[in-house]
């Protein structure tokens, strides 16, 4: 009952009052939505109302179905700008709304809106109301256009909102494909929720040519600012935002990351954008970005982008870079001051780096000084720059130009090293010419070895599927007196290029003085594994030819051979003179093996990863010694033996012996057995008078029965295991070590007996290949001091030693050693003679009890005393 009387009475006053209840609704509408509110009518039967917002156009229509409880189904068509003080949106929409209010409100609505159609519920709750939105196939590109704005999202979405006024809110976004300044990201969804202070971010999308993606979030939301724990994860990978802070009130932004190896911070505030890097991994950004890891290194990063003008400066730095096993250490690019104006970035900036392995450049700053600009609009780039390269003694300057749009265009050119060098690169093809080379200048600036002197011109153009390139030199020598040497190498060489085959070929020119030598040359080459390759050299029967040459697996295989009539014809290219025929035949095959038979006997050479051995059986040293233009010095001889050495563990060994020798030009047994020499021994100067005392007419001559060189290297040390030889007369040892670089430890070269004591010894220092003598010893000295004075004084009997050799034998101190003993005179006791300390077939002469009690052995090596070998032997090898 009391609900009818309510409603008559409502009825009565609207009917009788209709003007103030019109002006009243009017007034208090306009204050509620900061809008002016005109009602064009009012009904009393049905009860109902027509009004709009603002402008004509902005209708409303409100028809009461029931008073109590109220019931209303209002109709809105027009501008959502009309109620503008609750959002900031405009556009045109029309919605149908059912309004019920018993105790609490509620409101249930349809409307369209931005080619969407969305069902809107409000309900008023006991403590709190409820907002929910379910809307499908939002256009945001119509939204932006409505709405006056650039148009920088496309996207139709659908959008499920559930707020709740006590500060729990959840919203669900989808979409198949949005585009957001030509970026276009597929299958979106975001799930947001808001429980009082905290959030929760739950999303996942496609962007283009890269993984589906996910960022999940968990914040807090206090006193304006939000604080955030996010992942965001693709595949296998995940980059933790373990601190992401936001501001929102002055939009002060900053987040941190660890994820990349090192650390990441950025920064939003006032306008700035800050990024600064320290550390991070090259290698878990390529992982993380999804691309293939061929570099590696540490990058760090300081950067300051001003969001508004988008000018900016930045710093980027790394220690060590390594790509392709290329690597470049101290790497800088600094940007001092990067301009965005018109569409248009300009800058200027300057790279530097250390080392780079393949090049030998280590130690030394590779630098670049470029200013260039870059059109956002035209997307062309422009840039001039100057380059340094120090090489290891020298600079490699460069200067040039680059553009880009569309496709790449570069000029570098360089005076370097006496050449005017020009690369032109356009698109894909190129050309490139480099004239008057200096060739000794670049090697010398490389700190590599120079292997010829003199000026080349080197030509290529085409692109990497197809080049044409020429190399040419008019006079390449291995003598750095230009102009004044009779032998030199000229060339023209020719050669393509495709990815399928590298060939080269035409003609070396070997010239003399009064010759010049044409070599053919051919060459053919796979570039690609397993680089099957074959060639050739020659000239008339001289030849040098690859037969079958492959690469693949680290495994080498290969057959060669080189046959020469005379080497010395080759002069020209040989850092030292060789003559005679050589014919050396080579396969590789798991080892290399070398075999050549043209010095008498065999020599062969085998190498394979791990060991290097050489084997020689029957080798005429007189070959050897012609080979090496030192032929007459030696007229007789045969080599044996075999050395190997271990790559790995860089350990060799030596086991060669030379057998029936004859050294012309010296007698060494005679030099020895003369006094003089004997007690002054000088194995040095006795050395260098092997060659000083060489002629052609100089008849004397040393017969070699037997030299032994066994030596052995460990631990960077060489030690002479078994090095002796031995002439008809004498036998000659050296006992002792050295470092590798030749400073010796311990050496001393001894005369020995036929029991293997040492007669004289004399000990070097120094390097070896300049020793010094450092002390000579004697046993004469040794035995003398224990000869009892009685045998001295009757000395004729034992000692016939010429007075002549009286001084020569105080200077090793038998005077010193004996003066001690007042009743005794070297003078009176020693008579004149004309024998000599050593016999021509005899040791020292003293007793050779003495010596056998008294000697220690130094030596049972291979080699056998002279007095030891049968006298069969000795008629035999005289």
């Amino acid at each position: 009952m009391k609900k009818y009387i309510f409603g008559v009475v409502v009825v009565s006053v609207i009917f009788f009052f209709k003007p103030i209840v019109s002006h009243l609704i009017e007034n208090y509408a306009s204050a509620l939505l900061e809008r002016k509110v005109k009602i064009t009518s009012l009904s009393i039967i049905p009860l109902s109302a027509n009004a709009y917002v603002s402008k004509t156009n902005n209708t409303i229509i409100a028809n009461v179905i029931s008073i109590y409880p109220l019931k209303v189904r209002a109709y809105y068509r027009g501008d959502i700008d009309a109620f503008k003080t609750y959002h900031p949106l405009k556009g045109y929409g029309e919605a149908t709304a059912d309004i019920y209010y018993d105790k609490l409100l509620l409101i249930t609505a349809q409307a369209s809106l931005y080619e969407a159609d969305a069902n809107v519920t409000i309900k008023e709750m006991q403590n709190n109301w409820f907002v929910g939105v379910d809307a499908t196939s939002l256009n945001l590109k119509t939204l932006q256009e409505q709405n006056a704005q650039e148009v920088k999202a496309n996207a139709v979405l659908d959008l499920s909102l559930k707020l709740y006024t006590d500060a729990n809110i959840s919203i669900n976004l989808q979409t198949k494909t949005i585009n957001i300044l030509g970026t276009e990201f597929k299958d979106v969804a975001i799930k947001l929720l808001h429980e009082k202070d905290n959030f929760k971010l739950i999303s996942s999308f496609k962007p283009p040519n890269f993984h589906k993606t996910s960022v999940d979030a968990n914040a807090t939301f206090k006193d304006g600012n939000i604080s955030a724990y996010t992942k965001i994860g693709f595949r296998n990978e995940n980059i933790i935002l373990d601190n992401l802070n936001f501001n929102t009130k002055n939009l002060h932004t900053t987040l941190h990351t660890s994820s990349l190896g090192g650390e990441l911070n950025i920064t939003y505030k006032e306008d700035y954008l800050y990024l600064d890097a320290k550390n991070i991994h090259l290698s878990k950004v390529l992982k993380t970005t999804q691309q293939k890891i061929k570099a590696r290194g540490y990058l760090n990063l300081e950067a300051k982008l001003d969001i508004k003008t988008l000018d900016a400066d930045f710093l980027f730095s790394s220690p060590w870079l390594v790509y392709n096993k290329q690597r470049i250490e101290k790497v800088k690019l600094s940007v001092p001051n990067l301009k965005y104006k018109d569409n248009k970035l300009t800058a200027s900036y300057k790279i530097s780096a250390f080392f780079m392995k393949k090049l030998d450049l280590k130690e030394h700053n590779i630098s670049v000084i470029a200013d260039g600009s870059y059109n956002l609009k035209s997307k062309l780039l422009k840039s001039n720059f100057k380059a340094s390269v120090p090489l290891k003694n020298n600079l490699l300057d460069m200067k040039g130009k680059v553009t880009y749009q569309n496709n790449l265009k570069l000029q570098v050119s360089s005076s370097s090293f006496e050449s005017q060098t020009l690369l032109k690169l356009e698109d894909k093809n190129f050309n490139f010419y480099t004239r008057n080379l200096n060739l000794h200048a670049l090697t010398a600036a490389l700190n590599k070895p120079i292997v010829f002197f003199g000026y080349i011109d080197v030509e290529a153009k085409g692109n990497l599927n197809n080049m044409d390139f020429n190399i040419n030199s008019e006079e390449l020598r291995r003598n750095f007196k230009l102009g004044r040497v009779d032998n030199y190498l000229s060339l023209d060489i020719q050669g393509n290029y495709t990815p399928e085959l590298l060939s080269i070929k035409n003609k070396l020119i070997l010239n003399y003085k009064k010759e010049h030598i044409p070599l053919k040359l051919n060459l053919k080459i796979e570039p690609e594994a397993p680089y099957n390759s074959k060639g050739s050299l020659f000239h008339k029967e001289d030849k040098l030819v690859i037969h079958s040459f492959s690469y693949e697996n680290e495994q080498v295989k290969s057959d060669f051979l080189f046959d020469v009539k005379e080497l010395n014809l080759y002069r020209a290219l040989m850092a030292n003179k060789f003559r005679g025929p050589m014919r050396i035949e080579g396969t590789y095959k798991d080892a290399l093996n070398i075999k050549t038979n043209s010095l008498g006997g065999e020599i062969r050479f085998v190498l394979d990863k791990q060991i290097a051995s050489l084997y020689m059986k029957k080798v005429d040293i007189t070959k050897v010694a012609k080979l090496i233009e030192q032929n007459g010095i030696l007229s007789h001889g045969v080599i044996d033996g075999n050395a190997t050495y271990n790559i790995k563990e860089k350990t060799a060994k030596t086991n060669i012996a030379l057998r029936d020798a004859i050294l012309t030009g010296i007698n060494i047994d005679e030099k020895i057995s003369s006094i003089n020499d004997a007690m002054g021994l000088n194995i040095i100067n006795l050395s260098k008078s092997v060659i000083s005392n060489f002629s052609d007419t100089n008849s004397s001559y040393t017969k070699i029965n037997h030299l032994q060189l066994n030596a052995s290297l460990k631990d960077k040390k060489i030690k002479l295991d078994d090095v002796a030889f031995s002439t008809d007369k004498f036998l000659i040892v050296a006992i002792g070590d050295f470092e590798q670089n030749g400073d010796i430890n311990s050496l001393d070269v001894s005369i020995v007996n036929k029991q293997g004591c040492a007669i004289i010894t004399q000990a070097l220092k120094g390097n070896i290949k300049d020793p010094q003598t450092a002390k000579t010893t004697s046993t004469i000295v040794n035995i003398t001091q224990r000869i009892p004075t009685s045998i001295l004084k009757t000395g004729r009997k034992i000692l016939n030693i010429g007075t002549q050799a009286i001084d020569d034998v105080a200077t090793f101190g038998v005077n010193k050693i004996l003066k001690a003993d007042t009743n005794i005179s070297i003078i009176s006791d020693i008579v004149s003679g004309s024998s000599s300390l050593i016999e021509s077939t005899s040791d020292i002469i003293v007793p050779d009890i003495i010596m056998s009690k008294e000697c220690r052995v130094i030596y049972d090596g291979k080699v056998t005393h002279p007095r030891n070998l049968s006298n069969n032997y000795i008629k035999e090898n005289k």
